[in-house]
């Protein structure tokens, strides 16, 4: 019997990305940010600066962004797609009992999240399977969860955690036990520019 693993979702994950003292570094500069408001993403006691006009949270960490930039160049190369470039940054903080709804970025390309502040009982990183609902849809009935089957696929995110991901994939958190959980989240949208310049 031959099988093939078709149509992989590509959800990419770079522990350490960032060190413990330049993450405590960046979140005792977030966490009193007063520009975080609620949204309706977020439920529960959470902000977020997502609804400032032109968020760009990474402009204050020029070496940051500059090193994000250079993964997702390594990340659409290797899916094989068209380049894109960061095109805006916000971040969350959520305290206990909060949740992060799961959602779509429908402005960017490849989207992702960089773990300022979190521990062992902070909510992990949610990715739906975007076949599910197709699947119960045409009566697939798994008897058991296997990675083909499954609804979810949750991650436990450690200080300095960079995820990349689809922006099309739903993902979200499930209900956070812990205080201050920080997180940068980012779109990038193709680069009309390069494309332009670098026709296949």
């Amino acid at each position: 019997m031959e099988q093939f693993d078709l149509f992989s979702i590509p959800v990419v994950r770079l522990q350490n990305f960032i060190d413990n003292s330049l993450a405590e570094k960046i979140f005792n500069h977030l966490k009193d940010d007063d520009t975080a408001v609620k949204h309706n993403t977020i439920t529960g006691d959470a902000k977020t600066t997502s609804r400032v006009n032109d968020p760009q949270v990474l402009k204050n960490y020029p070496q940051v962004e500059q090193d994000i930039q250079s993964s997702i160049d390594r990340y659409t190369e290797k899916v094989g797609i068209a380049p894109t470039k960061i095109i805006n940054s916000w971040f969350n903080i959520q305290n206990e009992n909060s949740e992060l709804i799961p959602h779509v970025h429908p402005l960017g390309a490849v989207s992702g999240a960089l773990i300022i502040h979190a521990d062992l009982n902070s909510s992990g990183l949610t990715f739906k399977n975007p076949n599910y609902e197709q699947m119960n849809f045409c009566w697939w009935l798994p008897v058991n969860e296997t990675e083909y089957n499954k609804k979810l696929e949750i991650f436990q995110v450690n200080i300095g955690d960079l995820f990349l991901f689809p922006s099309y994939i739903y993902h979200g958190g499930v209900l956070n036990f812990t205080k201050n959980r920080l997180v940068i989240a980012f779109d990038a949208a193709f680069n009309i520019t390069k494309i332009i310049d670098n026709p296949q």
